[in-house]
């Protein structure tokens, strides 16, 4: 089926204040924050964006959780996600640091940090990342008219500027023209190759596997981040949910170590594996138990040098990717959605085009030093550890 089949209401041209290249998370919360705001915008995919809305159920998807900090909470509230936040994300109350070596985990010091001493709001939460991308698809179909999604849609070029606008062409034969593209289509993004923006990366021969775990113990809020020699181990609540055979209390691993090790790890049978988890761990939560699919991801980070090029600004994993040490790669996506939505608005007010470069230059001046500072801790405690 080509392109034009599964999408018929494509015009042979369409135009936009603004196109949003990329439905990823990021992308995904750009867009719907720009809509609600009221810009004339246009998110391109290639993913069927109107089929992922409803399958929050898929447990088969990604199999990662997200841990959100109070500023990325406070975004997505503020953009109409509150409901699911209450409904699905685990809070963070406590954080429970701690190193060693392997064997060690039972014995191993470990430095606290609990909210609630100080009488503050959680320190965070933990949502799923299947839970929190169908949330955002539905409130992208209930924002934005369904004429302006563009989804199983490939780009394949990128103009020059031109006359206050630029043009990026689909591999459909669609053409789009906008005053701002804002390009959220990843790390090894295809807008950032095609404004020949540079981009260095740093590979660390370590990937994360990632799983979601039942255990005996509830967690209480607590996330675990348990340092070893070859990289971090962390166990991040998740909700409770019941189940036939295992506890119901639930949290989110995420295991880093050497790739050729984790792809051993990700071969164990399931006993193993559970056993596997205790050496690690310990028995801080009881007995763990592997609950379902178990995904690996390599490790890397990179940034562009520049965010931006004419009438085109690079946003999230398109500009910067960190370590998950810190676990803080999405929560950085989402401070440069918010610095962009404050930079535009600020620019509408004042009557500002919102592709110029002194626009544009605003947005690079608030997000590419904090980006890469938070690049070389990443880094840098990686390697400390």
């Amino acid at each position: 089926m080509t392109d034009q089949e599964t999408q018929p209401e494509l015009h042979p041209d369409f135009h936009q204040e603004i196109v949003v290249a990329g439905g990823g998370p990021v992308g995904l919360t750009l867009t719907l924050g720009l809509a609600l705001a009221g810009f004339d915008v246009a998110l391109i995919d290639r993913a069927p964006l109107k089929a992922l809305a409803n399958e929050a159920a898929d447990e088969t998807y990604d199999g990662r959780a997200t841990a959100l900090s109070l500023a990325s909470l406070r975004l997505l509230r503020r953009l109409g996600l509150g409901d699911v936040l209450d409904r699905e994300a685990s809070p963070i109350w406590r954080i429970s640091v701690s190193d060693g070596r392997l064997g060690e985990a039972k014995r191993s010091e470990s430095l606290d940090f609990d909210a609630r001493d100080l009488g503050q709001e959680p320190l965070g939460a933990v949502i799923e990342n299947r839970v929190l991308r169908a949330a955002l698809h539905q409130a992208l179909l209930a924002t934005l008219p369904a004429t302006q999604l563009y989804e199983q849609q490939r780009i394949a070029r990128l103009d020059a500027a031109k006359a206050g606008r630029r043009s990026l062409h689909l591999a459909s034969g669609t053409a789009c023209t906008a005053a701002l593209i804002l390009s959220a289509d990843g790390r090894h993004s295809t807008l950032r190759q095609a404004a020949q923006l540079p981009d260095f990366s740093i590979k660390y021969g370590q990937a994360a596997l990632v799983a979601s775990l039942r255990h005996e113990q509830p967690h209480k809020g607590c996330a675990f981040e348990h340092f070893l020699p070859a990289g971090p181990f962390a166990v991040l609540p998740l909700n409770d949910a019941p189940h036939e055979r295992l506890p119901e209390h639930r949290a989110s691993l995420v295991w880093t170590d050497r790739a050729d090790k984790i792809a051993a790890y990700a071969a164990l049978d399931e006993e193993s594996f559970n056993r596997a988890l205790v050496a690690r761990f310990g028995e801080r939560l009881g007995q763990l138990y592997l609950d379902g699919k178990r995904w690996s991801y390599p490790l890397s980070a990179h940034q562009a040098p520049r965010f931006i090029s004419e009438r085109l600004a690079l946003v999230g994993d398109a500009a910067h990717g960190v370590h998950p040490i810190a676990g803080q790669g999405f929560n950085t996506g989402l401070k440069d959605v918010a610095a962009l939505l404050d930079v535009l608005e600020d620019a509408r007010r004042l009557g500002q085009d919102l592709g110029s470069q002194a626009v544009l230059r605003q947005y690079q001046r608030w997000r590419r030093f904090d980006a890469g500072t938070l690049l070389l801790a990443t880094h840098g405690l990686n390697g400390l550890f």
